[in-house]
């Protein structure tokens, strides 16, 4: 495979430094202890795979880990990254995902291997306006309105930006480094 761009390098390095093998190592004591579920990488250890990814930085005035440039959802496969809003501020940050890509990192159990799909703000907002628009979602009786955007939906219109097999790149979309 061709030499990758440096931060490409450091981000598959920091996954299999700071995603990868702690997982491993939970999974094997887990196991030896008979207890069931290794858990995942926390949110802000994917978004900070994705920052070293994109070269995209943290921007906002959340306390969550968000970049400037991207909004970044992780979910295991066969589920779709899931959007859980603040019943104050549906709309708001509504519009704030107008404005940003959006990266989905798919993962096996074991992290064995993991895809990123990256779709657009708009692209979002058609998702969310086909099932009743964010007005729907903020007013529909929910504590805190959620979407959950299906698989189907994420294989059908995100484009596949990586691809991770056991810790080792697989495949490289080159626009990936370049938004």
């Amino acid at each position: 495979m061709a030499e990758s761009p440096p931060n490409v390098d450091e981000a598959i390095a920091f996954f299999n430094e700071c995603i990868l093998q702690p997982h491993q190592a939970k999974e094997r004591h887990y196991r030896e202890s008979g207890v069931w579920g290794a858990g995942s990488a926390s949110d802000a250890d994917w978004v900070a795979f994705a920052a070293l990814l994109t070269g995209d930085r943290p921007g906002g005035d959340s306390d969550l880990p968000e970049l400037s440039r991207h909004h970044v959802r992780n979910h295991r496969f066969g589920s779709g990254p899931l959007y859980t809003f603040v019943q104050e501020a549906v709309e708001d940050e509504f519009e704030a995902f107008k404005e940003r890509y959006h990266l989905a990192f798919s993962y096996a159990d074991n992290l064995s291997h993991v895809e990123l799909r990256r779709f657009t703000g708009a692209q979002w907002v058609e998702y969310v306006e086909q099932y009743g628009g964010i007005t729907f979602f903020a007013f529909s009786g929910f504590t805190d309105p959620e979407i959950d955007i299906r698989p189907s939906w994420l294989y059908e219109h995100a484009e596949l930006m990586l691809v991770l097999d056991s810790g080792r790149l697989s495949y490289l979309n080159p626009s990936l480094t370049s938004n």
